[in-house]
């Protein structure tokens, strides 16, 4: 183990064994305030922890925390139990094999379990955390035009929520790699992003703020969906270089094609070029970038012959429009998951340096409610959890 590694275990010991200590203390009448103190250590240890982690280590240590939430959610209803399977041979022996993070969470969903604060559940923490998590003051997000519309309705039930709390959420937002920057220079509080920060900006944060996985499809005008329902990559490759000019010439109406690009700051772009066209760069041909997700749907639909990507939530919204599977793929959760269909990404909240109270209070709320809506509201969307840390790693791995 590295120096490193061993002050930062040794700080977090410290942490959690004062929080401990002082939820031991404290009359079990008083403990609700306590909860939030223990919550916050939890958090904190958390963040020192994972300063020292790559990330593959953070992947594998999410995973972890996930399998002890498994091993003990049956039990949540009987404190007793729970503790008596803990102090069972192969618990045990499990528990100790645990990172220290690992550990540090089990410990507090036991505590929060005898306390009767929560029943636990999977998303336990993320609760546990947004019922901590109301702090007045306000904040400017901007970036992923693609987010925006998941991070918005958060805001508006944040603000609702808590008394005080301002959240200002650019609309439309300008793009996933202008939300980098400008976080980066000081002129939003939180970035949004489609994609992963580069390795120059090194300064920004998103250890635990990894929002959701979004679907994006391609789109072309309802009179062309009308006789072109798929395409493959070496098709689209051609559209976005301009070999092919017709779409006669793809067995579809005699059109001329209008292949719409995004702004070179897009996320979306970032991903279409990099995991459908495989490198290749788009053409921007005659036609303006279109700046944002709900322009791209609007441009299309209006376009006879036009071909462009946006959210599979924004392409669902509109009549003028048709999705196009790609290499026979439907844009579709389940192939997803398998990473079958691999026009996706992840979506971050970014910080510069760890995040103030006020940034962390939000984030935290974000944790929890995001995965609400999505189940709800935005089907266009996956849980974070949804897709395995292995997926997600190699998008990383992918931006270095």
């Amino acid at each position: 183990m590295s120096k490193v590694r061993e002050s930062t275990v040794e700080k977090i010991n410290a942490l959690l064994q004062k929080a401990k200590c002082d939820y031991d203390e404290v009359p079990s009448g008083q403990r609700s305030a306590q909860l939030q103190r223990l919550i916050e250590s939890y958090h904190r240890a958390m963040q020192l922890y994972n300063d020292d982690l790559s990330f593959s280590e953070r992947a594998q240590v999410q995973e972890e925390i996930s399998h002890v939430q498994e091993m003990i959610s049956p039990l949540s209803n009987s404190p007793t139990g729970l503790l008596a399977h803990l102090k069972s041979p192969s618990p045990l022996a499990r528990f100790r094999a645990l990172p220290l993070i690992a550990k540090a969470g089990l410990v507090l969903l036991v505590l929060l379990v005898i306390s009767g604060a929560v029943v636990l559940t999977g998303s336990s923490i993320r609760a546990s955390l947004a019922a901590a998590s109301c702090m007045p003051g306000s904040l400017h997000i901007d970036g992923s035009t693609a987010l925006e519309p998941l991070v918005s309705s958060v805001a508006q039930d944040y603000m609702h929520a808590c008394p005080g709390a301002s959240i200002h959420v650019e609309y439309p937002g300008h793009a996933s790699i202008t939300g980098l920057e400008s976080v980066e220079n000081g002129s939003i509080d939180i970035g949004d992003s489609d994609i992963f920060a580069f390795p120059a900006q090194r300064d920004l944060v998103d250890h635990d703020h990894q929002v959701a996985v979004v679907i994006f499809a391609l789109i072309v005008n309802r009179q062309v969906g009308k006789s072109i329902h798929k395409l493959t990559t070496d098709q689209l490759k051609k559209i976005f270089t301009g070999v092919y000019t017709n779409w006669r010439q793809l067995g579809g109406p005699n059109l001329s094609i209008i292949p719409l690009s995004r702004t070179v700051h897009s996320g979306t772009r970032y991903t279409f070029e990099k995991y459908v066209l495989q490198g290749v760069q788009t053409i921007i041909g005659t036609e303006a970038p279109v700046s944002s997700t709900p322009e791209a749907v609007q441009e299309v639909a209006s376009m006879p012959g036009a071909i462009s990507y946006t959210t599979l939530d924004e392409a669902s919204q509109s009549v003028g429009v048709s999705v196009v599977s790609i290499d026979g793929y439907e844009p579709t959760v389940d192939l997803v998951k398998s990473n079958t269909y691999r026009f996706w990404n992840i979506e971050h909240m970014y910080t510069k340096g760890q995040p103030t109270a006020v940034e962390q209070a939000f984030l935290n709320y974000v944790d929890n409610d995001a995965p609400k809506q999505i189940q709800q509201h935005f089907k266009g969307f996956l849980d974070i959890y949804d897709v395995t840390p292995q997926m997600s790693n190699a998008r990383s791995i992918d931006v270095s």
